[in-house]
């Protein structure tokens, strides 16, 4: 179990403070399923993710995760959105592994389906890479408008001793449809940074850099 608790150091204008409170927790019903969920509130609204993922075999890792939130996304808009989340993990070898996941969205403005694949390659004990692939198609509510999304990234990380790194990108191309029938791009770049240092065998300090733009 945990609990967290969250508030904002600055926003502009155009960006609503996002403090929040909130517990989660996970539980091991058998040796191979395990199902977790967490909940929270705050200035945006409440919050909250349910999941569970059964180990099929020793190999094999598919999962079922729900979430909701009131966040602002990567494609700028504000709004309640929902995610369910359904896919499958497979370990190749003991240096690789492959991802597949369906994703579907529902939003105040708008929802549809994207698709996600992934590889995880570990040559070393100590260095890690990743790649992502993720498209798919979301709809507006209200006028039936498509946004085409293509996305993808690439991921490196080293780990020794005590101490994890890693640093990864992210590319994304939504193009959506207008009004006149026209259609307008939206190229976003997402810049992820985390590292973990293990003071002892109980207590870990946890280190986070983000930078997106679009």
């Amino acid at each position: 179990g945990y609990g967290f608790v969250q508030s904002t150091l600055a926003a502009d204008d155009t960006r609503e403070e996002n403090g929040r409170i909130g517990v989660g927790g996970a539980y091991r019903v058998t040796d191979r399923w395990v199902v977790d969920a967490e909940a929270s509130h705050g200035q945006l609204g409440p919050g909250g993710k349910l999941g569970t993922s059964y180990q099929a075999t020793d190999r094999t890792n598919v999962y079922v995760n729900y979430g909701l939130e009131d966040e602002r996304g990567l494609d700028g808009l504000y709004g309640r959105s929902s995610n369910l989340i359904a896919g499958a993990r497979t370990r190749l070898s003991d240096s690789s592994s492959i991802y597949l996941e369906n994703r579907y969205q529902s939003a105040d403005s708008r929802s549809g389906l994207t698709h996600a694949t992934g590889v995880n390659f570990a040559p070393t004990d100590r260095w890690s890479l990743g790649s992502t692939v993720d498209v798919g198609t979301l709809v507006d509510r209200e006028t039936g408008a498509e946004t085409e999304r293509k996305a993808g990234g690439l991921r490196i990380g080293y780990g020794f001793e005590k101490v994890q790194l890693s640093s990864g990108f992210e590319y994304r191309l939504d193009d959506t449809e207008q009004l006149d029938g026209s259609w307008a791009d939206r190229t976003t770049y997402l810049f992820r940074n985390n590292g973990k240092y293990q003071v002892t065998p109980d207590w870990r300090v946890v280190l986070k850099l983000n930078h997106a733009f679009s």
